[in-house]
């Protein structure tokens, strides 16, 4: 039975949660990141280009929302901002929320970080505040966060842009339906291979309202509070398991009231994150361009090898490698990074050593059936006869790589 979030559960994470006011009572640019206690190296990095771009004439009040850390990495993160006097940075414990969050989510095998689903709480343990900047762990500032967070936003819940590549997915899902005339019956909203009759059906959004990328957003603190928005949010999240999680529950509950930001303030470093969407056309590609060279914001999005922190020459990894140098997290980094690598190579030097293997134990009876399709072509003629010696060329092929690869 799936749960329910009661008043009860609410009452419960008001009193387990700190309540959180502004650092400075005058100006107070709030930036909140979300992230799991694995990646805080990461969100560090985050925070280090935010602060490397901040103003003297503003005040700057930084967020770490995460569940577990310890005391020592938050003195770690603090460090970050020693001898600034206009920045402060806190640690906001998420665990109260994550024990709620798994409670409901408790018979799902999710692959993906729960933790994500912390930007549906940074509205709940911000409720003293007016607006908040959000944003996701994988996300380097190269511009002052206060242009986004003095953004009007009036009686819209939230400020946040639809992602550059969109063009993309939606010119690859046009593709797949004139293939498959019959729809996908897909539960993932989040797959572009969906048509997007039934993604508008199952989110509620409309060609003029698009789905939007909530690693950057803007929030209209008040609004989000009022009501019942974080109860909906749960309850809504419990119930259909959206794949993408927070974002969808954004996106079903707050489609209509929304801003779309200009996309230089979430710039993906590639312009095809997860390696399956295709090209650009040239004018994609000048503007592609273009954007990079204004952007405001680089989010590192999508598979591993666009992550800085797993693969070193990933798009534009060296602009995130120069705000990790200037962490104190920058040994754990590199820790993480040279594992990673390792592991992987060990795993590519396995696999290609059980191809060989196989391909070895195959070579007897390969060059055994060329030979006797070399044999038999000799009694046929016509089509048979081109057929066989199409054969009996693969598989000499096939024994000319083994050869090569065995060198």
């Amino acid at each position: 039975m799936k749960k329910e979030v009661t008043p009860q559960d609410i009452e419960q994470m008001r009193k387990s949660t700190v309540n959180l006011h502004q650092a400075f009572p005058g100006d107070n640019v709030a930036v909140a990141v979300f992230c799991s206690r694995e990646y805080l190296p990461i969100a560090a990095t985050t925070l280090q280009s935010v602060i490397a771009h901040t103003s003297l004439q503003r005040n700057y009040d930084l967020l770490i929302v995460s569940s577990g850390v310890l005391e020592e990495e938050a003195k770690g993160l603090q460090s970050l901002v020693r001898g600034r006097e206009n920045c402060s940075i806190r640690v906001v414990d998420g665990s109260p929320f994550m024990e709620l969050l798994y409670q409901g989510l408790r018979q799902e095998d999710f692959w993906w970080n729960l933790h994500e689903c912390l930007r549906l709480y940074v509205p709940f343990v911000c409720r003293n505040y007016e607006k908040v900047v959000c944003l996701a762990a994988d996300v380097i500032a190269q511009t002052d966060v206060a242009g986004l967070y003095d953004t009007e936003l009036g009686d819209h819940f939230l400020a946040a842009i639809h992602m550059f590549y969109g063009r993309l997915v939606d010119r690859k899902r046009k593709t797949i339906q004139e293939k498959y005339k019959e729809p996908w019956e897909l539960e993932d909203v989040n797959s572009w291979r969906m048509p997007p009759n039934i993604y508008r059906v199952k989110l509620g959004i409309s060609q003029e309202q698009p789905s939007f990328n909530g690693d950057v957003m803007l929030l209209n603190i008040p609004l989000l509070t009022k009501g019942e928005f974080f109860k909906n949010g749960l309850n809504l999240l419990f119930r259909d398991r959206w794949r993408t999680l927070t974002e969808a529950v954004y996106m079903k509950l707050l489609k209509h009231k929304m801003i779309r930001l200009e996309m230089e303030w979430n710039v993906p470093s590639s312009h095809d994150p997860y390696d399956e969407w295709g090209t650009l056309d040239a004018d994609e590609t000048e503007e592609y361009t273009e954007l990079v060279r204004h952007a405001k914001v680089f989010h590192f999005m999508g598979a591993a090898n666009k992550k800085p922190w797993i693969n070193p020459a990933a798009p534009l990894g060296w602009l995130w490698w120069k705000y990790a140098r200037e962490t104190p997290f920058y040994e754990r980094v590199l820790s993480m990074t040279i594992g990673t690598m390792v592991e992987t190579r060990g795993s590519e030097t396995e696999a290609y050593a059980k191809k060989m293997l196989n391909e070895w134990r195959k070579m007897p009876s390969i060059k055994l059936k060329m030979r006797i399709l070399r044999l038999v072509r000799q009694f046929t003629f016509g089509k048979t006869r081109r057929n066989l010696k199409e054969k009996e060329r693969a598989l000499k092929t096939r024994i000319r790589k083994f050869r090569a690869m065995i060198r």
